[in-house]
Order: C-alpha cells, then structure tokens, then sequence
C-alpha cells in the first residue's frame, strides 16, 4: 500500500512520520491510500467495466 499525507493547514504533503505531531498541533490533516496493485475483480473495475461495454453496444441493464 503506498500512502499520501496532506496537512490542510500548512498546505503541504508531509511524511507518514509526522502525522502525529500535525494532529497534535491541532492540525487538519487528511491522506489517499491506494493499492499496490488493483485487483480485477474489485467493485470499481467491474463497474467500470461494465459502463464500457454498454457504451460500445448501446445497451443498457
């Protein structure tokens, strides 16, 4: 997993390693944590999968 920390109030990314110390100021601070890899048959892929085949068809569920 690969994580991303944003503090609103310096608006800047900071480390993972001072999260704490943001929070602790009294800081807003808000992260993304996405996958290393994206499996397929996550809800999203197969959602998004499923939109393309309707649009390349025409027809709809």
């Amino acid at each position: 997993m690969r994580a991303r920390w944003y503090c609103e109030d310096c608006a800047q990314q900071i480390r993972k390693e001072d999260v704490e110390a943001h929070e602790t100021e009294g800081h807003d601070v808000s992260g993304l944590v996405r996958p290393d890899r994206l499996l397929g048959n996550d809800p999203w892929n197969v959602e998004l999968s499923q939109d393309d085949a309707e649009t390349r068809t025409g027809v709809e569920d």
